[in-house]
């Protein structure tokens, strides 16, 4: 793995190797004021759907790429996705790729359903991402896959 000026895993470099990769998809913190690129540790607690503690662990870990903006750590959409397991979103899908990630209890109580039927999906094909070990769902891509075996849900069933 390639390492920048930190130590850290350079995660430009890995990303600019994945298949799916386009340039415009690694926003650089200094462009413009880059903030609507930016997240906090709180933002990217919420996506992963882990404690901001954790993900600071990660950092310190060297797990994820961060940088300081004075006192606190911000990420790209870049150095999130390249840690979730899973394509790299296209241009075109880089909206529904920034929902926050569903665990499986999460479905499990939106569609009322038992959390072992939400397993059962999975073993057959439902797509995931895996973030720091932890199984997560992007929830644009449960709805395509239950859609496609005609279970009709409603758009924004998991709000």
């Amino acid at each position: 793995m390639l390492e920048n000026k930190k130590n850290r895993p350079d995660l430009t470099a890995i990303t600019k190797n994945h298949p799916n990769y386009e340039s415009s998809m690694l926003p650089s913190p200094l462009a413009g004021n880059g903030l609507s690129n930016q997240l906090t540790v709180e933002q990217a607690a919420k996506h992963f759907k882990l404690s901001a503690a954790t993900l600071r662990k990660k950092i310190q870990a060297n797990e994820i790429e961060a940088f300081s903006v004075g006192r606190q750590y911000r990420f790209t959409w870049a150095s999130i996705w390249a840690c979730e397991s899973g394509h790299l979103p296209r241009i075109g899908n880089h909206a529904r790729y920034k929902e926050n990630l569903l665990a499986k209890l999460d479905i499990a109580l939106a569609l009322q359903i038992s959390v072992r039927t939400v397993e059962r999906w999975i073993f057959d094909g439902m797509p995931t991402r895996n973030v720091f070990g932890s199984v997560r769902l992007n929830p644009h891509d449960v709805t395509d896959w239950l859609r496609g075996r005609h279970i009709d849900l409603p758009d924004g069933w998991w709000h």
